[in-house]
C-alpha cells in the first residue's frame, strides 16, 4: 500500500476510535483527488464540491463499518463515485437524445460535440468493468504510477502494466467502433 494510502487508513482508523482530528486530517490529504474522482463522474460539474461535502458526510456516518484493514482511499472513492452518480439522476443528467429532445433549443456544437467526447471516454472506461477501469481511472486521470496502482488492487506491478497494455488497446477498439456508426 502507498505512503499516500497508508496516511488515508490512519485518519479513518483516527476516525473511527472518535479522534475529531482524523476528519481534518483525512479532508486535507483527499480534497483534491475525491474532486477529481467527482469531476469524472459528474455530468454536471458544479456539484463537485457538494458531492464531495456528502461523501466526507456518509464517511463519518459510517465509519464504524470501516475495516482499517482494507484500502481507505477505495472505500472513499467508491462513496463519492457513487453519490455523484445519485446526484446525476437526482439532477437529470443530459444525454444526447435529451439534447436533441429540447423544443428548438440548440446547444452550440462545440459544447455538444465536448459533452459527448466526456461521455464517451466515461462509458469507455466504464466498459472495462472493475478493476480495469479502476486501473485507467488511476493511471490516466489521477496520474498514478505503477506501484501505487499495484498496491491499491492487491496486483504485482508487471500485471497491472500488462492490464494497462490490454485496455489501452480495447479502449482503442471501443472508439474504432464507434466512429464507424
Amino acid at each position: 500500500m502507498s505512503k499516500y494510502r497508508k496516511q488515508v487508513n490512519k485518519c479513518l482508523e483516527k476516525m473511527r476510535f472518535g479522534d475529531e482530528s482524523g476528519l481534518k486530517e483525512l479532508f486535507s490529504c483527499t480534497l483534491q483527488n475525491l474532486l477529481g474522482v467527482a469531476k469524472w463522474y459528474l455530468y454536471d460539474k458544479s456539484f463537485a464540491e457538494d458531492v464531495v461535502a456528502e461523501t466526507y458526510e456518509k464517511a463519518a456516518r459510517s465509519i464504524s463499518s470501516f475495516d482499517c484493514k482494507q484500502d481507505g482511499y477505495n472505500w472513499l472513492y467508491t462513496i463519492a463515485k457513487n453519490t455523484a452518480f445519485t446526484y446525476n439522476e437526482k439532477h437529470g443528467k443530459i444525454t444526447q437524445s435529451e439534447l436533441s429532445a429540447t423544443d428548438g433549443v440548440a446547444l452550440p456544437e462545440s459544447e455538444v460535440a465536448a459533452s459527448d467526447s466526456r461521455l464517451d471516454a466515461r462509458a469507455a472506461i466504464e466498459s472495462l468493468g472493475e478493476p480495469d477501469g479502476q486501473i485507467m481511472f488511476l493511471r490516466f486521470y489521477e496520474k498514478a504510477t505503477i506501484r501505487e496502482i499495484a498496491d491499491s488492487v492487491g496486483m504485482s506491478k508487471s500485471a497491472i502494466q500488462s492490464r494497462i497494455k490490454d485496455n489501452v488497446k480495447k479502449l482503442r477498439e471501443y472508439f474504432e467502433r464507434l466512429e464507424q456508426k
